[in-house]
């Protein structure tokens, strides 16, 4: 069972009646909705206040590990953040290595600037998909269920009346949903972010907990060669393809890493 701890960035592993662990979140603020793909032992956690979406798995040996975020911007504009409450999975859709179908809302009463739920089709077995957003009504901030026999998704939203919102999860992602409810603007298009602590441990060729200018000149000194080290990519030899992923991991650290 896993337990959202939001004053304490963290979740709690209960195993059977006793505590197992306290998976720290680190940086990733009030984690809420919390969705299991029992498929690929990854557990996705849905946070407000750093309106990211975390996954918990394997690392190096170890369930239950803080693997990775991603976090989501309206009109890719890290000033228009999108909090995210309520989650869910649907493991059954896209191949093994997509990761599942992810279903997660945002909304207005925790600052969001739309009532929506978030179609992501692949999860982070594929590094995460920018969102397709949906309208829905005021406050869709607790219910999703997702139906894996007939492959649909329900929402819970409104005051008085309470509504619901079906909407169809399928392989080609494509959901069925009236046209009207769909947000096509080129302003309200979802960015994205990803953090993987794979990767950045990888990038940090130096080991000081920082991927940085001194991680750059340690792969490009090495350029086409096969130090072992600096093939961050593991293909053999130093390239340009290393350089990239240290660079699209500049300036960020590892967790626990101070300011």
């Amino acid at each position: 069972m896993y337990v959202a701890n939001s004053g304490h960035n963290s979740v709690t592993v209960i195993n059977g009646a006793a505590v197992s662990s306290e998976v720290q979140l680190w940086d990733s603020g009030a984690a809420y909705g919390i969705a299991v793909d029992e498929t690929r032992d990854t557990v996705y956690v849905a946070t407000v206040q750093s309106h990211r979406i975390v996954a918990i798995g394997w690392l190096n040996g170890q369930p239950d590990q803080f693997l990775s975020w991603a976090s989501f911007q309206r009109g890719y504009n890290p000033n228009r953040a999108i909090p995210l409450r309520a989650i869910a999975v649907n493991p059954a859709r896209g191949p093994v290595f997509d990761g599942g179908h992810l279903w997660a809302t945002t909304s207005t009463g925790d600052g969001s600037e739309v009532n929506q739920a978030l179609f992501i089709p692949k999860g982070w077995a594929s590094r995460f998909h920018v969102p397709l957003p949906h309208n829905l009504d005021v406050q869709p901030t607790e219910g999703i269920a997702v139906d894996r026999v007939h492959n649909r998704v329900y929402f819970t939203s409104g005051v008085t009346p309470g509504t619901v919102t079906v909407i169809g999860d399928h392989d080609n992602i494509c959901p069925d949903i009236a046209p009207a409810s769909v947000t096509n603007s080129v302003d309200d298009e979802i960015g994205m972010e990803v953090y993987s602590v794979a990767e950045v441990v990888r990038s940090d060729v130096n080991e000081d907990g920082i991927i940085d200018i001194f991680d750059l000149v340690y792969v490009a000194a090495r350029y086409d060669s096969a130090d072992t080290t600096a093939d961050l990519n593991e293909d053999g030899t130093v390239d340009i393809f290393d350089l990239v992923i240290v660079a699209n991991h500049y300036d960020q650290r590892l967790p626990g890493v101070g300011e």
